[in-house]
């Protein structure tokens, strides 16, 4: 049986297929830099994926992994839903609003500058 947030990710894959992305997921193993789900690069952006299940947020360490990207200016998406994969596949096709963080969960609060909701 695939766990909640295995079924997420599989929605993401087969998203992330379809657009053609280049895409690493790294298996944490407690060494080096903290990471997110995914590591992602369309159309020369790079871009990085945390998936969740329905109402859970990022943990104080993803935070601030996804701060330090956005920082960078590369853009992360905390993908939950099918809504939040059609909001992915718009900012990408834009090509717009990099060093942002994407969350429907999320508050300027947690992620300052960087949030959009």
């Amino acid at each position: 049986m695939t766990t909640p947030e295995g079924r997420v990710k599989k929605l993401t894959n087969e998203v992330l297929d379809k657009l053609g992305c280049y895409r690493f997921m790294p298996v944490q193993r407690g060494f080096g830099p903290a990471g997110l789900d995914y590591f992602c690069c369309y159309n020369g952006r790079f871009f990085a994926v945390e998936t969740k299940t329905a109402k859970k947020k990022l943990s104080p360490r993803q935070v601030v992994t996804a701060k330090v990207i956005a920082t960078a200016r590369g853009t992360v998406f905390v993908v939950r839903n099918l809504a939040d994969l059609a909001w992915m596949q718009d900012v990408l096709f834009a090509g717009t609003n990099y060093g942002i963080i994407y969350d429907t969960l999320g508050s300027e609060e947690l992620y300052g500058e960087f949030w959009c909701s």
